[in-house]
């Protein structure tokens, strides 16, 4: 995804949760992250909240003005390294690919594929 600054836009959205159960509730907003190149190497981040098919009213949830924060390029390629190596350690992709690991080299010790069946042959 960072790959792709900065020569596009980059847009993530996380969309409000649906109501449960029928029960009426105040329209959430969308909250949005656009990270948007600019001139010189630096880059813009902008947090917004976006209300589909509604305006927010007091009963709703109050207008929040979005953040702009505006990087230089050292300063962008420093969170871009913390986002590198913090991401995957938050979703705990090391943990899922060592056990994957494990899983599979415990069925070559017991004479399995990684398909479960007795093929004999390394599951790679």
């Amino acid at each position: 995804m960072l790959d792709q600054l900065p020569d596009h836009q980059v847009e993530l959205i996380r969309r409000a949760p649906p109501t449960e159960y029928g029960m009426s509730a105040p329209t959430l907003p969308d909250k949005v992250l656009r990270i948007t190149p600019m001139d010189g190497g630096m880059v813009c981040f902008a947090v917004e909240h976006e209300y589909n098919d509604a305006t927010p009213t007091e009963t709703t949830e109050p207008k929040h003005d979005p953040l702009d924060v505006t990087v230089q390029l050292g300063e962008f390629q420093v969170i871009t390294e913390i986002m590198r190596t913090s991401i995957p350690q938050l979703v705990g992709w090391t943990t899922m690919t060592e056990i994957a690991m494990q899983r599979n080299l415990n069925d070559v010790l017991q004479g399995r594929d990684s398909r479960g069946d007795a093929g004999g042959g390394l599951p790679f």
